[in-house]
């Protein structure tokens, strides 16, 4: 076989295992971009904010490690996450609770947005991945022809 058709079939094999990863990357955050999840982590820092917010609305049966919220059909669901790995959720009507809504908005990050920009950098990493292998193609097939030339 060919050397330079040995290297055109491997780059080509390694760009397009890359290509497929964007692709799985993208489809694993197409969703979670439009769910519309918000979070916060809980530290010793905000613990106490946090639990006296929430602790108007709802008791908190253990320690804290993660405050989510997600809007539903007319109301929104608020889950918190224990270290002992349990979940609680409850459904609020879109008035009711506002302040830990209003707090996990202002001081936590956004699922959606985490989301979008793994999908921005999945898409840019596939349109340089096509650019490069048409390049290096292009350059393999032109050493190519200057050795057929040359002989």
């Amino acid at each position: 076989m060919n050397k330079n058709l040995l290297y055109i079939i491997i780059n080509t094999i390694i760009v397009m295992a890359i290509i497929i990863m964007c692709f799985v990357v993208i489809s694993n955050n197409v969703i979670k971009s439009l769910q519309g999840k918000k979070y916060i982590i809980v530290s010793e820092e905000n613990r106490e904010t946090i639990e006296k917010v929430i602790s108007q609305y709802k008791e908190i049966k253990g320690n804290l490690i993660k405050v989510e919220y997600m809007q539903e059909l007319g109301d929104w669901s608020l889950r918190l996450y224990y270290d002992d790995e349990k979940v609680d959720k409850s459904s609020f009507g879109d008035s009711k609770a506002y302040e830990i809504k209003q707090y996990i908005r202002d001081n936590g990050n956004d699922e959606g947005e985490e989301s979008w920009n793994k999908i921005k950098i999945s898409m840019v990493i596939i349109i340089v991945m096509i650019i490069y292998e048409l390049v290096f193609i292009r350059i393999r097939c032109n050493k190519q022809e200057d050795k057929q030339k040359n002989n």
